[in-house]
């Protein structure tokens, strides 16, 4: 979990994995109780599960609904809200890739 101020608002966002028979990562954005964006990564039965890889598909994921639900007057700066996700997990992960 980590936290992300875009324009004065804060979001959380938070993981959630299942390893067991249906192998998946969810990414929630949220804005206190409200759900604002959601992505699912679901790895495939012959694959190893991954929680890195599945973090950073369903955040891509998330932030691409995300975009669609706040509007931003270029893209440039869709580009910029973006990298500030992405900055916050790779500073919550120490900077590891």
């Amino acid at each position: 979990m980590f936290f992300v101020k875009v324009k004065r608002r804060e979001f959380q966002v938070r993981f959630m994995h299942s390893n067991v028979v249906n192998r998946w990562t969810i990414c929630k954005i949220m804005r206190g109780d409200i759900i604002v964006s959601e992505g699912v990564a679901e790895c495939h039965p012959k694959d190893n599960f991954c929680k890195n890889t599945g973090r950073k598909l369903s955040l891509a994921r998330a932030l691409k609904y995300f975009d669609k639900g706040f509007p931003s007057p270029s893209k440039a700066s869709a580009r910029k809200v973006r990298k500030l996700f992405w900055d916050a997990y790779a500073a919550k992960r120490g900077g590891l890739d």
